[in-house]
């Protein structure tokens, strides 16, 4: 090559190559985390064995719990990588979240029923010292208080120096570290989200439906989460036009409204997981119940009923849960196809009869009207069989299968009282 011949430089362009020195992604993958633990525990709200009723993202701690005592538990999540140290209690992260416990305990006093640092990594275990917050908690959890430790013990050192970083009497502190656990997952940054859909898989609603369908769930909650823990706010905006309120009071509301995740928030994201993931089509009633089969006219139902001397009250209840389960029937239509539906349909239906029938013989006894009694029976029938095996009853609840008692009894395959003769039945209409 001559020298006044130009040269040809390779050209790199950013969209060709890796930048390894750009942590924007670890970190997104370190706040996911939190998202996503925030959204499993928003799970376990519509569990029957949790207490949890609320879950509460980034007010006062990265995570807030509302039990059903009306008390709460204060999470903080830490991430590390795996090719960083092990969580020490001589870590800033740590020191941090240990104050932040205290304060709360200073702010909302006898509110707090347990706090909880949870890490995708692990604690440091080196040794027994002042750097061991798993050793330094069970030792004061063994002993219960600090009284009696000479100064120089690292455990009282480690209350003392909380208590003075914090301001606050050394009692509380000592109160606040005895109701602090430690959670070390040991896992993936970023397991969670599989966790999200096996954690959907396994409620009653969800056993039998496809994979997608669970993953278009987590995909969901996931999201809820994330909007939660990032100001989003829920609300009506005709709300902040209102005139003579305190604007700054209402956009507080909203927020704080945006945060909360709740069971109908977490059942509201499932139903729509559902219908997105099966695609489901308008309904067409070819092969499913003929419209026909829908009674609009109530008046057998209700005229049995009034010979059982039912409550009216419990009469007009049965013909709104009837409706119950025509729209449980058309859910199953759209997961499952007509064949299957009606399947399901008249499984349910062979169940109810058989407890509508053992209900009524229990109520029956000497007496010729007994619906009262009997409709206390029916109800815990059919909420004991939801309890021990819901899966056989395909996601229906108590309130569904009284629903098919009330078509039963129009049908008159369930009966109230002695039976009669029904011809002339009120005309009376839902």
């Amino acid at each position: 090559m001559s020298e006044n011949e130009p040269t040809t430089k390779e050209v790199h362009l950013p969209d060709q190559s890796l930048d390894s020195s750009d942590t924007g992604d670890d970190t997104g993958s370190r706040f996911r985390y939190q998202y996503c633990y925030a959204a499993l525990l928003a799970v376990k709200i519509i569990s029957e064995d949790s207490d949890i009723v609320e879950v509460i993202c980034e007010n006062y701690d990265d995570i807030l719990l509302k039990r059903s005592s009306g008390k709460f538990v204060a999470v903080q999540v830490k991430t590390r990588s795996p090719d960083q140290s092990p969580f020490k209690a001589t870590d800033d992260a740590i020191i941090k979240s240990l104050k932040r416990f205290i304060q709360l305990n200073v702010i909302f006093p006898e509110q707090f029923e347990f706090f909880e640092i949870v890490t995708n990594f692990q604690f440091w275990k080196g040794s027994d010292n002042k750097s061991n917050i798993c050793w330094l908690l069970e030792s004061l959890k063994s002993r219960g208080k600090i009284k009696g430790l000479r100064k120089d013990n690292p455990v009282r050192m480690w209350v003392q120096s909380l208590a003075d970083e914090t301001r606050q009497d050394l009692n509380l502190v000592v109160f606040t570290l005895l109701n602090t656990n430690l959670v070390a997952r040991k896992d993936s940054l970023r397991v969670l989200s599989s966790d999200i859909q096996g954690a959907v898989s396994k409620l009653p609603s969800f056993d039998n439906l496809p994979l997608k369908v669970c993953v278009e769930a987590a995909r969901g909650l996931e999201q809820m989460s994330t909007e939660a823990s990032t100001l989003k706010r829920e609300g009506s905006v005709l709300d902040l036009y209102e005139p003579g309120i305190n604007l700054e009071e209402k956009l507080s509301e909203h927020i704080l409204e945006g945060k909360r995740l709740t069971a109908s928030k977490v059942q509201g994201i499932l139903d729509n997981s559902v219908q997105k993931a099966t695609n489901i089509e308008p309904i067409k009633f070819a092969g499913l119940l003929a419209p026909e089969e829908i009674p609009e006219d109530l008046g057998i139902m209700v005229k049995k009923l009034i010979a059982g001397d039912l409550e009216g009250p419990r009469i007009d209840q049965l013909k709104t849960l009837r409706q119950g389960f025509y729209y449980m029937y058309f859910l199953w239509v759209g997961r499952y196809g007509a064949t299957r539906a009606n399947e399901l349909y008249g499984d349910v239906m062979s169940q109810v009869k058989f407890e509508c029938t053992e209900a009524q013989v229990e109520a029956a006894q000497d007496d010729t009207a007994y619906a009262s009694d009997m409709y206390g029976i029916l109800f815990e029938k059919l909420k004991t069989k939801r309890e021990s095996g819901p899966e056989r009853i395909y996601g229906c609840s108590e309130e569904h299968l009284m629903g098919a008692a009330a078509i039963l009894t129009q049908e008159c395959h369930a009966w109230w009282s002695n039976k009669f003769d029904v011809d002339g039945a009120s005309d009376e209409k839902t």
